[in-house]
């Protein structure tokens, strides 16, 4: 899905930009994390969940 030109830009960008350089089972460490810690989030921090800013 895309336009032609978002394909082309795409592809000069992935033509650039270097590999990742993380080896997959930190990525998987990493995304794991990032999991519980979104988990988490509203308990650590309650009053962002009611937009409040708590002043």
């Amino acid at each position: 899905m895309g336009s032609a030109s978002f394909h082309h830009a795409l592809a000069a960008h992935q033509a650039v930009a270097p590999p990742s350089r993380i080896a997959p089972s930190i990525a998987e460490a990493l995304e794991r994390q990032t999991r519980a810690m979104r988990a988490l989030s509203p308990q650590a921090f309650p009053e962002a969940e009611d937009g409040g800013s708590g002043r």
